[in-house]
């Protein structure tokens, strides 16, 4: 909501030339990873020490993000392709094949160094996509030290990064500090797990504490063009995105029923609301300046943001479950087939996420 937020109001400044404060709506990213951390910890709590569990987590992370990312990303490909003015404009098909893969390629869109595929959006899933290899390394080892090893190989990679130059764009994305988000929000899980639970006091001063740090922005990170991936923004919004996700989970305070089924099902349309915002974003700016024009801007974007909600919990309702479920049967038809044992339930494919990872 918070990466909506800011693409939103970002549109509807330029749309009527006005300036906004700034505000780091961004930090909704690296709040992403931290959770991101701290649910693979917490679904794969059963997974840990298991036989097979690296192909099973493994699986169950491409099932779940790969079939609406490739259908957004033919999506995008298709509207370029549509609006194309001469073949010069089209990107190459190794770059077109990265976005698909999940592997950074600054040959076509990039800023500072960031990766950019298609879908504009990809580049965090293509820190994700390494982060579920690493962690999936360690599976086989209890909680503790999985926690430990792929904390201890991010760290590692990110030196690497720090001392080497790297001039290829795989290596240079991959060892950037951002990934040691995921790592603040595995610790979590770990604490969690644990039986760690703070009092309330110590959760608001926590998560005052956060909004405090954003506000402050002592890393200066809303002054700059395109927002670093370096430790910069690590210190600047990942260190308080991981105090407001240890703020929120580290309690025994249970919402309301219905509060609940809300937030629950926010949580699991959030993944289709990452990926389709920027078609409702694109197609109501058109409407909008057509119909109405550079005015009332304020109005533009709360209708944008209610739209863009609206279509991912419908897409998410008609689309990513029932694929999803598809095809995680045509998976565990091919295990009964081959005479394969039956994998083991655990939480990574009963838990919702407040994230729509799981």
């Amino acid at each position: 909501m918070s990466v909506l937020s800011g693409h939103v109001i970002g549109a509807g400044a330029r749309m009527g030339s006005y300036k906004t404060v700034a505000l780091p709506t961004g930090a909704g990213v690296d709040l992403f990873f931290a959770i991101s951390g701290f649910i693979m910890v917490y679904a794969s709590d059963g997974l840990f020490t298991r036989e097979g569990a690296a192909l099973q987590f493994l699986q169950k992370r491409v099932l779940r993000l790969v079939p609406l990312y490739w259908l957004c990303t033919t999506a995008m490909l298709a509207m370029m392709l549509a609006g194309r003015k001469s073949a010069s404009e089209l990107p190459d098909l190794s770059y077109v094949l990265s976005s698909y893969l999940f592997i950074p390629d600054t040959s076509y869109a990039s800023v500072d160094g960031v990766a950019f595929p298609l879908l504009s959006l990809g580049w965090t899933l293509n820190f994700e996509m390494l982060f579920y290899a690493i962690f999936s390394v360690f599976i086989g080892f209890p909680r503790g030290r999985a926690v430990a090893g792929v904390a201890a190989t991010l760290v590692l990679v990110v030196l690497i990064g720090t001392v080497f130059t790297f001039h290829s764009a795989v290596l240079h994305t991959w060892t950037q500090a951002i990934i040691l988000e995921f790592a603040l929000g595995m610790l979590v899980a770990h604490a969690f797990l644990q039986g760690a639970r703070w009092p309330v006091a110590l959760r608001i001063a926590a998560l005052a504490g956060a909004l405090v740090w954003l506000a402050m922005d002592p890393c200066a990170l809303l002054r700059q063009h395109q927002t670093p991936n370096s430790i910069d923004r690590v210190i600047g919004w990942g260190m308080p995105a991981a105090l407001i996700l240890a703020a929120a989970v580290l309690g025994s305070t249970k919402l309301p029923r219905r509060t609940e089924k809300v937030a629950s099902l926010l949580g699991d349309s959030s993944y289709s609301l990452y990926l389709t915002h920027p078609f409702v974003l694109i197609t109501g700016q058109h409407i909008w300046m057509h119909v109405v024009g550079p005015h009332h801007t304020a109005w533009f974007i709360l209708a944008t943001i209610a739209a863009s909600v609206a279509v991912s919990i419908v897409v998410h309702a008609l689309v990513e479950r029932p694929l999803g479920r598809s095809l995680a049967r045509v998976v565990r038809s091919r295990h009964a087939g081959d005479g394969s044992k039956p994998v083991a339930k655990n939480r990574l494919g009963t838990v919702s996420g407040a994230s729509g990872l799981v």
